[in-house]
């Protein structure tokens, strides 16, 4: 508070107690917001947790539904993350996590979100993205995971397997996020270190009809 002319003393009073009345319900919601902050980041990777993916895709999916946008969703699995914790140890193991995590986001558009889903489990929301530009972002993950080995003493060359899918006009939160697991698991079928999309298990349901 300023002005040309003297504070007195009663102004001053009052000054100090509509400030203590200001400062401390102030201080009080930055430090929730904080606390809300940490209770939706995973603190290894820094990235969102499985409770902050949920709310994500439930907000984003409605948003997409209200303003007939596309969105597509990612789901990624560290290859062999298991043999990396049983002959590193699980030290080594948290950096190939926050290397990955790390790399995941440094591939996307500031607009777009990444989450542990849990474990060595990734899911990525890609806002306003047709499938063609999904297709390229995934592409995109994977060739860089590939070509950045972690920093940890010991060299490891990790790769990742993704899924793939599409928002649909019935989908809701749990159907966009299944089929993209499904997809997921196509993918670790086929050999790991690729990409399914939901296109390809549609075309793979086709061939087993006429097996």
């Amino acid at each position: 508070f300023s002005r040309d002319k003297p504070f007195s003393e009663v102004e001053l009073q009052g000054l100090e107690i509509l400030s203590g009345i200001l400062f401390y319900p102030l201080r009080n919601a930055l430090l929730y917001r904080e606390a809300l902050d940490n209770s939706l980041r995973d603190t290894l990777t820094q990235v969102g947790n499985r409770a902050a993916m949920e709310m994500a895709l439930k907000r984003e999916l409605e948003l997409a539904k209200r303003n007939n946008l596309p969105l597509s969703l990612l789901v990624l699995d560290i290859d062999h993350f298991k043999q990396v914790n049983d002959t590193w140890g699980h030290a080594v193991g948290d950096q190939v996590l926050s290397h990955i995590a790390a790399v995941i986001k440094d591939s996307l558009r500031q607009t777009d979100q990444t989450f542990r889903f849990g474990g060595e489990e990734f899911v990525v929301i890609l806002c306003d993205t047709q499938p063609a530009a999904a297709q390229m972002v995934a592409n995109r993950i994977r060739s860089n995971v590939n070509g950045s080995p972690t920093g940890a003493k010991e060299i490891i060359n990790p790769s990742v397997s993704i899924g793939l899918a599409y928002l649909a006009p019935d989908d809701d939160r749990d159907s966009l996020f299944t089929r993209a697991d499904t997809a997921l698991y196509q993918a670790k079928q086929n050999g790991r270190d690729c990409i399914v999309n939901e296109t390809e298990l549609s075309n793979l349901a086709c061939q087993d009809m006429f097996v």
